[in-house]
């Protein structure tokens, strides 16, 4: 696949992943965390729970955080190389 791609098709990519917040687990997460704190802000007490839920209170991992250009990259460029067979303990230049 990395021998396919060309430039303007990873930037292109790059692009997309900076534009959906991410795709894949983290996002599938963050998404059922929006459907759990619905469910559970319907059914809050106000007198016992003041704050609103919150996605994040109800997600499996950490807290989404918008991830920045150059983690977008990287992530992008980890997955082509795990794709692609390369060793991951080898470091980019």
């Amino acid at each position: 696949m990395l021998k396919q791609l060309t430039s303007p098709q990873l930037t292109e990519l790059e692009q997309f992943w900076a534009l959906e917040g991410g795709w894949g687990d983290y996002k599938q997460d963050y998404r059922m965390g929006q459907l759990c704190s619905i469910q559970a802000e319907v059914n809050r007490n106000k007198k016992k729970k003041s704050q609103p839920y919150r996605p994040d209170d109800f997600a499996m991992r950490p807290k989404m955080q918008k991830p920045t250009p150059s983690d977008n990259a990287e992530k992008i460029r980890s997955t082509f190389d795990m794709l692609a067979g390369a060793n991951p303990e080898k470091k980019r230049k």
